[in-house]
């Protein structure tokens, strides 16, 4: 298991119980809470995700030295937690799985940034469906709480992009939540035409 640092205030007092698979500079955590015994998951974003991709945009000449590109990780760990922001506002329709909170630190060596994001608990749809099958009815409701939740995310002016088992999570009253918003604001697609 790779070592998470706990960073403060956001991750104090959790014990990690265990490293869940991540990818591209991700990787997420299970925690507790040593307190109330709460159950939640720690995403850790490494912007950039390796030395190599700070190396590749100096070398293109895409930013002129380390202090520019140092700027430019900064703006997409703002964007990052921008969009958690977004993802948030959207939990309070209760059909998105919204974070806990969200902590931006400069890394500790090299440029770039480290974005932990803390969210509840819940089951994946991806372990729903390896653990039982899927009943009519609850297919019924995945279907109308997908539909709703992808409508109140255009509502908000967004598209919701991330769409995989993975990102749909059952809660314990049995409401399909979308999480990881990945989403991309409507408004920018239509000026990008």
């Amino acid at each position: 298991m790779s070592e998470l640092k706990l960073v403060s205030p956001l991750l104090d007092r959790m014990s990690v119980l265990e490293e869940i698979p991540g990818h591209n500079g991700c990787s997420c955590y299970s925690l507790r809470h040593e307190d109330s015994g709460d159950r939640f998951v720690v995403k850790h974003i490494s912007i950039p995700a390796s030395e190599k991709q700070t190396y590749a945009l100096l070398l293109s000449g895409a930013y002129p030295d380390q202090a520019a590109v140092q700027t430019y990780y900064g703006t997409v760990a703002e964007d990052t937690k921008a969009e958690v922001a977004v993802g948030q506002k959207l939990a309070a329709s209760g059909y998105f799985l919204g974070a806990v909170g969200c902590q931006v630190e400069p890394k500790e060596s090299g440029i770039g940034y480290d974005v932990y994001i803390l969210y509840p608990r819940q089951i994946p749809l991806s372990t729903v469906l390896a653990e039982s099958a899927m009943t009519g009815l609850r297919a019924v409701n995945l279907g109308l709480d997908l539909c709703e939740a992808l409508s109140t995310c255009r509502e908000a002016g967004y598209l919701f992009s991330n769409l995989k088992p993975e990102n749909v999570f059952l809660t314990a009253s049995g409401r399909f939540q979308l999480g990881d918003l990945g989403g991309q604001r409507v408004d920018l697609l239509r000026s990008a035409q």
